[in-house]
Formats: C-alpha cells, structure tokens, sequence
C-alpha cells in the first residue's frame, strides 16, 4: 500500500540528503524505514523544480560544495 507524505516531510527529508552535513539515501532510509527510492525519487524531483533568488543561489552553494565529493565518491546521480 502507497503512504501519502505532506510535502513538509519530504521537505525535512530532502534537507537531510543536502547541505552540509548531508547524508545518503541509503543511510537516511536505514534510520527512517523509508524507501531509499523513495528518498532519491524525492530528491530528483526537487532538483528539477525550478528556483528563483535566494533559494537558487543557496542551492547552487550547496550543490557546489557536495558536486566534488559525490564525484570522488562515485555518487553521481541519484544519491544511493
């Protein structure tokens, strides 16, 4: 059965596979029991949406930053 989440969740949850202190999918579906296809679907969709001022040059920031790490890492793409 589909479990309908609000969009604060998933908001919640997409913040936590950004940013600094960010975390895998993978991880984050281990500590919440969600789907980490789930949470990699959620933050596709969000990457896609688009961004106008503050929000889109923090974005930019922020994706500069993790942008070295996932290719050293070989998670380029959806976060696994």
């Amino acid at each position: 059965m589909t479990r309908a989440y609000s969009p604060a969740f998933k908001r919640k949850m997409i913040e936590r596979l950004i940013g600094s202190d960010a975390i895998s999918a993978l991880q984050l579906s281990k500590e919440t029991g969600l789907r980490q296809q789930n949470l990699s679907r959620w933050l596709r969709e969000a990457r896609s949406l688009p961004c106008t001022g503050i929000a889109k040059a923090s974005l930019v920031k922020t994706l500069a930053k993790i942008r070295p790490w996932n290719e050293a890492t070989g998670h380029v793409g959806d976060a696994h």
